[in-house]
């Protein structure tokens, strides 16, 4: 008897745990997931009809603008997008899955579109066949799929303005076969709504700021259209593509670049202020010119090779030189002149125009000669061979003078004249709008 009662109790143990466990394993998500993918081909794309036309619905969130290589022209964002259509064989009813509205599964086990760079630098592939993002089903069939990209794309980058320019960038995406025969195409879900197209922008909610780069504005625009495939047949292309306006934050160019350029050339005019006499002029000058070598090397760093334009930074800095070569070769000159021989006497010509006093001196130790004075008269007159000398270096230093006001007025005409055109460009002047991008 008391076996059996044991046996009893075995028995209902082990039924309620079966039961207990055949509960805990029912998952209606599940049931729901096999109910979807029971008969659905994740490679075909969801059409209910053979002439149909699936729009993919889109949103840019850009990230971050990771870097923009001015030398190779290329930039590099990271972002998602937003994407979403409808699925005719993906809905339900939730009153018979208990109330269950949306559902979370993997990508890859359901159809998603095709999204290929565009214009990106490395070999293009599909997000659609290399994604492991999971997709949301609505169960009215919405299907919402965010994928993530992290491209380095070209960029047309003019350093005209540098390092106070403003760049235009763009990253276009495209659908290759779907497009091609007209079964999918794309569109700003803003612009489904109404919303201009001028007005449609990147979202830039999860936007994190780059040190160099300040977004100013952004642009969405899609592409559906008949295109020439360069073969006499028109292809049938669906793309869409987002712009990003790009301003530099010039702080750091201007404190390593900028201000050593003005320093220096300011100081290669003192070249003429240095006195003849210390024998440092022309190794000073040198100096200042292998400075701006080195300048012109940092620039050239951050240069594209070939490029249409030229930075106008690296043409003042090319001035600049220019004008501290020519300040050396007038300072070779005036040596030349300081240190002529006394037997020859400094023409009239650059007596009258340079040396007045010296001048009058000569000319009064003349006169005395010709009226006959004393040789005690004659005498307290300064030797001839050295007022002579002394002409040519006060003749020297006289043009010492001159070029130094010279060259620093033409360094500061040109100094400010760069400077106003280069305020107005970055200020939107209608005088260097080849200079200036905008949308």
């Amino acid at each position: 008897m008391a076996r059996a009662k044991v046996l009893a109790l075995l028995l209902s143990a082990l039924l309620c745990s079966e039961v207990y466990t055949s509960e805990a394993i029912v998952n209606p998500r599940a049931n729901l997931t096999k109910h979807l993918l029971r008969d659905y081909d994740p490679g075909v794309i969801p059409l209910a009809k053979a002439s149909g036309n699936l729009t993919v619905y889109y949103h840019f969130i850009l990230g971050r603008v990771d870097n923009l290589d001015e030398k190779n022209q290329v930039m590099t964002t990271y972002g998602w997008i937003l994407t979403k259509w409808n699925d005719p064989f993906l809905s339900w009813d939730p009153d018979d899955f208990n109330d269950i509205g949306s559902l979370v599964i993997p990508g890859s086990r359901i159809w998603i579109p095709e999204i290929v760079l565009q214009n990106g630098v490395e070999d293009g592939k599909d997000l659609a066949l290399d994604s492991d993002f999971r997709v949301i089903i609505y169960f009215d069939g919405t299907v919402m799929w965010v994928p993530s990209f992290r491209w380095p794309t070209t960029c047309n980058v003019d350093l005209t303005l540098f390092p106070v320019d403003i760049q235009l960038c763009g990253v276009s995406f495209m659908a290759w076969l779907n497009s091609m025969d007209g079964s999918m195409t794309f569109q700003n879900d803003e612009s489904a709504r109404g919303t201009q197209t001028e007005n449609v922008t990147v979202l830039t909610g999860f936007l994190t700021e780059n040190e160099q780069w300040t977004v100013m504005d952004s642009r969405v625009s899609d592409f559906d259209d008949l295109i020439d495939s360069g073969k006499g047949e028109m292809v049938h292309i669906t793309s869409m593509s987002f712009a990003l306006l790009l301003r530099r934050q010039p702080t750091y160019y201007i404190v390593h670049i900028i201000v050593p350029c003005l320093t220096i050339s300011l100081v290669s005019m003192f070249m003429f202020y240095l006195p003849i006499e210390s024998g440092e002029k022309v190794s000073f000058g040198i100096t200042v010119l292998l400075s701006y070598t080195l300048l012109l090397l940092m620039i050239n760093d951050i240069t594209p090779k070939g490029g249409p334009r030229v930075p106008l930074l690296t043409l003042y800095i090319i001035f600049s030189m220019i004008l501290s070569a020519l300040a050396l070769i007038t300072t070779f000159f005036i040596l030349r002149v300081h240190n002529h021989p006394p037997d020859t006497p400094v023409p009239r010509w650059a007596r009258r125009l340079f040396l007045c006093h010296w001048s009058q001196t000569v000319h009064t130790r003349d006169t005395t000669s010709q009226l006959g004075g004393s040789k005690d008269d004659l005498k307290k007159l300064p030797d001839e061979e050295a007022v002579v000398k002394k002409q040519w270096e006060n003749l020297a230093r006289r043009l010492d003078t001159i070029a130094f006001v010279a060259f620093l007025s033409l360094y500061g005409i040109i100094s400010l004249t760069l400077y106003i055109y280069v305020s107005s460009c970055a200020s939107g002047s209608t005088l260097c709008q080849h200079a200036v991008k905008k949308f």
